[in-house]
C-alpha cells in the first residue's frame, strides 16, 4: 500500500462556475485554484439564485408567449 499523497479528481465545472471563477480571479487577484475553490463554495447560492430567476421569469411571461418578431422596415 502506497503512502504517497494523491490529488482528488477535480469536480466538473459548468459555465456559470467558470464565469464566476474568472470574475473572482480578475477582481481579487486570487490564484486560479483559489478562485475556483471560492466559486465552488458559492455553488449553493448560485443555484438558488438561478432557481429564483427561473421562477420569476415563469411568472412574468405568460405560458406560450413568444418574443415579437422583428420586422424589416424596408
Amino acid at each position: 500500500m502506497s503512502t504517497r499523497q494523491t490529488m482528488p479528481t477535480p469536480e466538473p465545472i459548468d459555465d456559470d462556475l467558470e464565469a464566476l471563477t474568472a470574475e473572482i480571479a480578475a477582481t481579487t487577484g486570487a490564484s486560479a485554484e483559489a478562485a475556483r475553490q471560492l466559486a465552488i463554495a458559492q455553488r449553493p447560492a448560485l443555484l438558488q439564485y438561478a432557481q429564483q430567476w427561473d421562477a420569476a421569469a415563469r411568472t412574468t411571461r405568460p405560458r406560450g408567449q413568444t418574443t415579437p418578431a422583428t420586422t424589416d422596415p424596408a
